[in-house]
């Protein structure tokens, strides 16, 4: 297997681990019971057991527990036809799919579908990828354009004219994998031409990571799984490949997310995720399917292989979509994650509901501590702080609960370090974040989001 391939993460792990905690927080695999279960689930191989229990369907809102988990952006290159790339996700409401959005990369890419130059930002910045004595790269296309150009995009991403992409909205079998067999509605473009044609629907004037797919406004149930199966269909997809990518977190943070549970009820979801909600790999075109670490395993130059131990771990489902093409975008979970981490000021604006905030905590990379995480009312004044707190995603009870009502502000801060996701520009642009449905901003980073919470979090409560 290859290393791990990642977008620009720019953090640095601490090599030292801080002392324990006096205060123990909770963690959120929880029981021990449920800590030895993740340790096999999120490995877990499913072959299409029959005799498995239909997915059981529930108001998805209140399975949403914790609001952060994020650390890095993993890059999974699709160069084989039979790989298969699922993301299975859970909508709170009955919803028409016009759109479906995810992300993908296609920095490296040569051409587009007419074989013209394709855009600089996304057009490669060498022209043979094999000069830097890494044979593993394809040759650059035999045909480029007269006049063909290096551009600005990083070469390890995407290759010849990005492929074609294959995107199928699938139901889910009883034993969780995708029902290739159901397919609801399905859609194949170049990846090129559907990066331009995302840059000008959602008006994301520079690059963007994330592209749409067409879903002829399928009809969705609410608490009830469904699947996108991404695969690449072009002719050569050695040569013409695109990259899909995904936030990745700690094994041991990822929870139910990071295997393939079916249960609503299962504790310990994050980054605002449904406990059903996952991403699931296969390299024999649906005969097995592989969750958690092992999702982008592979034996192809590019192959995502995940850490076991630190914090880029399994990758999580990142997806938005569209309702109509009027229809603002929405998303269960806008954010981005470059590896990025400090102490930060969080701001939560335009309280959705009265709620009495009882916890609060973070998620701390590798060798670090979340602190002492302090949460303040900014309308009232009213303050509750939480002792320190350790390593991973941890929380702890406020020793003043706080209060807040509908249109406040809070306010969250720590003493240690914690990750912060990331709002890009074609975040900001597609989603509205740091506004609106997302008033979340953090204090000298903008839209972005340090991941601090407070429970309940007074977003995740049914109106």
């Amino acid at each position: 297997m290859g290393e791990a391939q990642t977008t620009t993460g720019r953090g640095q792990l601490r090599s030292t681990r801080p002392p324990a905690p006096k205060l123990r927080p909770r963690v959120v695999a929880g029981l021990v019971g449920m800590i030895a279960v993740l340790g096999i689930a999120s490995a877990l191989v499913v072959t299409g057991d029959e005799s498995a229990p239909p997915p059981p369907t529930a108001p998805a809102l209140t399975n949403r527990q914790i609001p952060v988990g994020l650390w890095d952006v993993a890059n999974t290159p699709i160069r084989d036809g039979d790989d298969l790339f699922a993301i299975r996700f859970v909508l709170d409401e009955p919803t028409p799919v016009y759109r479906f959005i995810s992300g993908f990369n296609l920095e490296g890419v040569y051409t587009d579908e007419t074989g013209a130059p394709a855009p600089e930002l996304i057009r490669t910045s060498v022209e043979d990828k094999r000069e830097d004595d890494d044979e593993a790269n394809p040759p650059p296309p035999e045909d480029l354009p007269p006049g063909w150009t290096t551009g600005d995009g990083r070469p390890g991403y995407a290759h010849g004219d990005g492929g074609i992409i294959r995107a199928r909205l699938v139901t889910i079998d009883p034993d969780g994998t995708p029902d290739l067999g159901n397919v609801l509605a399905e859609e194949r473009i170049n990846a090129v031409q559907r990066y331009r044609e995302t840059q000008e629907a959602f008006g994301v004037g520079g690059d963007t990571q994330l592209l749409y797919f067409t879903l002829d406004s399928a009809e969705l149930e609410a608490g009830r799984p469904y699947a996108v199966v991404y695969s690449n269909a072009a002719e050569d997809p050695l040569q013409d490949f695109f990259s899909i990518n995904s936030p990745v977190t700690r094994e041991s943070v990822a929870g139910p997310n990071a295997q393939n549970s079916l249960d609503p009820q299962t504790p310990g979801a994050i980054a605002g995720l449904d406990p059903r909600e996952a991403v699931t790999w296969s390299t024999d075109g649906g005969d097995e399917w592989l969750w958690g670490w092992r999702v982008g395993e592979g034996d192809l130059y590019g192959n995502y292989t995940a850490s076991r131990t630190d914090d880029a771990g399994p990758p999580l489902p990142w997806y938005g979509w569209q309702e109509s093409p009027d229809a603002p975008p929405a998303s269960n979970q806008p954010y981005y994650a470059y590896g990025e981490d400090g102490s930060f000021t969080l701001v939560a604006s335009d309280v959705p509901h009265d709620t009495t905030l009882t916890e609060a905590g973070g998620y701390a990379p590798l060798g670090s501590d979340v602190g002492v995480v302090t949460v303040r009312n900014v309308t009232t004044g009213e303050t509750g702080s939480t002792g320190p707190l350790g390593e991973g995603l941890v929380w702890g009870s406020l020793d003043n609960p706080v209060r807040v009502r509908v249109g406040d502000t809070y306010e969250i801060s720590n003493t240690g370090t914690v990750a912060l996701a990331k709002a890009d520009d074609f975040i900001r642009k597609t989603f509205h974040v740091g506004e609106g449905d997302w008033p979340f901003t953090t204090e000298d980073n903008g839209a972005d989001r340090a991941e601090l919470f407070a429970l309940p979090h007074p977003w995740f409560i049914p109106s």
